[in-house]
């Protein structure tokens, strides 16, 4: 039933965007009524090969509204390269864009309102997560791909320690960290639990983070009534302490050399690299590293569990990275953008992602079928509860996360002061 709903928004969308009045009405033109004399182009970080199979697999080669064609690019330029490029008049049609990127570049994209696309049809088609890319506007992009967060665990190290199973609430770590970690004779961490409580050398520290302030509670950002977004990192809400008060104070409990859970400091490697090393005994990182952990160490014997909670809440959530595919207002060819997009967004896509990325789909038809592989199953459940939030400059608020966790760990700020600083900064970035 979902899947002919599609098939009828592309009808709507041809439709809507054929009427002159509404392109008026948005301030755009030049919209193509005719095939598209170039492919509609999408630009992206994905790997071409999948991205190509993909528009193979969905007929997009040779698709009677357009042609569609793909463009690889590199993650650590792509942002610039296509700022350039819409400046220049020569960017795509379609960006794969991430949800850190949505607030800085939210005026480049063009929103589909929800009187030709049905807010309760994109609730029930797409993970929560997905809500991230809607506004009062309408759907802002459609969900793509969803990269959870979840807990690599070493199951030689478990077993050694006489440990059966990972934890599944936080509070479990006090009891399972100082049996976890090992010394060598200078009293050195030679053998970790956990990489929580520093920054630097802790792969996904931002994200980690983030996922620990939302399951306290705290969306980070918001938009207030008069629709600018805001920090709210400093807000206590109905709590005696702020969530990410709280949050930030279990983080850093791991680097304090004083607590029996210490495991954790700036002098131990990348915490990747020691998991894969055999050194630490659980690694939290997106569920796209899963083939990389088994490429780069072969002989590691490690599974994977949902990422822990907090005992007596009963909202699971855990951070995921949420990418989207938006039209660009500056395309010329809307009507094939939009029909590019909401076929990419069907059924078929969606396995079609999955199977050759090896990631939870964004669907939540897909994410309900029984899925008989180990890990496959706790990346779909990771990904029915994944978490975003708004990020309003994601190298400033990098910048703004490591100075909240090193003012605490270098003893430069309480614990307080550090969440307050940081709010400061975050409503200043907001702006």
């Amino acid at each position: 039933m979902k899947q002919n709903n599609f098939k009828i928004i592309v009808l709507v969308t041809f439709s809507v965007f054929a009427v002159i009045g509404v392109l008026l009405f948005a301030g755009i033109g030049g919209l193509s009524k005719g095939t598209p004399i170039r492919p509609v182009v999408i630009w992206g970080t994905v790997e071409s090969g999948v991205m190509n199979e993909l528009l193979k697999q969905m007929g997009l080669e040779l698709k009677e509204f357009a042609r569609v064609s793909y463009a690889q690019k590199d993650p650590r330029t792509y942002e610039q390269e296509f700022i350039e490029a819409l400046a220049s008049s020569t960017g795509p049609d379609i960006l794969l864009l991430s949800q850190d990127l949505l607030v800085a570049h939210r005026n480049k994209i063009f929103a589909l309102p929800y009187d030709n696309f049905n807010e309760r049809l994109f609730k029930d088609t797409f993970i929560e997560e997905g809500e991230l890319f809607t506004d009062e506007s309408g759907v802002i992009g459609m969900p793509f791909l969803i990269d959870p967060l979840v807990l690599y665990w070493n199951r030689t190290v478990f077993s050694n320690k006489g440990i059966a199973k990972p934890p599944v609430y936080w509070e479990e770590l006090f009891t399972l960290a100082p049996k976890l970690i090992e010394r060598d004779n200078a009293s050195n961490i030679a053998k970790s639990a956990i990489a929580f409580g520093e920054y630097t050398n802790i792969d996904h520290a931002k994200e980690i983070l983030s996922a620990l302030i939302i399951q306290a509670d705290s969306t980070i950002t918001a938009y207030n009534i008069q629709g600018d977004l805001q920090s709210v990192l400093g807000d206590r809400g109905e709590y005696p302490v702020p969530p990410s008060e709280a949050a930030l104070r279990y983080y850093t409990e791991f680097s304090n050399p004083v607590q029996n859970v210490y495991s954790w400091n700036r002098s131990l490697p990348h915490s990747k690299q020691m998991f894969i090393a055999g050194d630490l005994a659980m690694y939290i990182g997106f569920a796209s590293e899963f083939t990389e952990l088994r490429r780069l160490n072969p002989n590691l014997n490690f599974d994977v569990a949902l990422l822990p909670q907090s005992k007596g809440v009963e909202e699971k959530s855990t951070y995921g990275d949420l990418t989207a595919m938006v039209v660009m207002r500056t395309s010329p060819y809307l009507n094939a953008a939009f029909q590019t997009v909401i076929t990419l967004s069907e059924k078929k896509a969606g396995e079609v992602v999955s199977a050759e990325l090896l990631l939870p789909s964004v669907r939540r038809d897909l994410l309900s079928v029984t899925d008989t592989d180990a890990y496959t199953s706790v990346f779909n459940r990771s990904a029915l509860f994944a978490r975003g939030w708004l990020d309003p400059d994601r190298d400033a608020t990098d910048v703004i996360f490591k100075t909240m966790v090193e003012d605490v760990t270098s003893g430069r700020f309480r614990l307080q002061q550090a969440v307050q600083n940081a709010h400061k900064e975050l409503s200043r970035v907001s702006k």
